[in-house]
């Protein structure tokens, strides 16, 4: 029954986003956001130590893109950079792995999106997917978040 509600959920603000116009790049920039607003309120805090990389730089680039051009050095070696910390993290950190996966699909471009196999006409819901390893409960914030006006 919940991952039937959370299916329409999500179609509907997939559905807000068509009928508002949204582009994906206006969509990736608010999910940016939206992380950015959960490491400023402490919800990422036990994730990290003095010995875990910053992702918040990486966020903050992310937002300031109004399109990613994945052939700019700069952006190559961000997500070579994030990557790795995905891979290294992976078993001894898996909360550190998903979140840098989070951060990394805030580097994803329509081009990428349109190539994939999905039939969904944004990422909110891969976002919400990714998120949810890290945070499970984050659904009804992550929606409140793109519904308020």
């Amino acid at each position: 029954m919940i991952h039937e509600i959370e299916d329409l959920e999500m179609a509907a603000l997939e559905q807000r986003f068509v009928e508002e116009g949204l582009s994906y790049d206006t969509v990736r920039r608010l999910f940016g956001k939206f992380l950015l607003g959960l490491f400023d309120n402490g919800t990422f805090s036990s994730i990290f130590d003095e010995r875990t990389p910053n992702l918040v730089p990486y966020l903050k680039k992310a937002v300031a893109c109004r399109k990613i051009d994945r052939r700019d050095p700069a952006i190559i070696k961000m997500m070579h950079e994030l990557w790795v910390l995905h891979d290294q993290q992976c078993g001894p950190n898996a909360d550190l792995s998903n979140l840098a996966r989070c951060v990394i699909v805030c580097y994803g471009t329509q081009e990428e999106w349109e190539e994939g196999d999905s039939t969904e006409p944004t990422a909110v819901y891969l976002y919400l997917v990714y998120l949810k390893r890290v945070i499970p409960g984050i659904r009804p914030l992550l929606i409140e978040f793109f519904t308020k006006d």
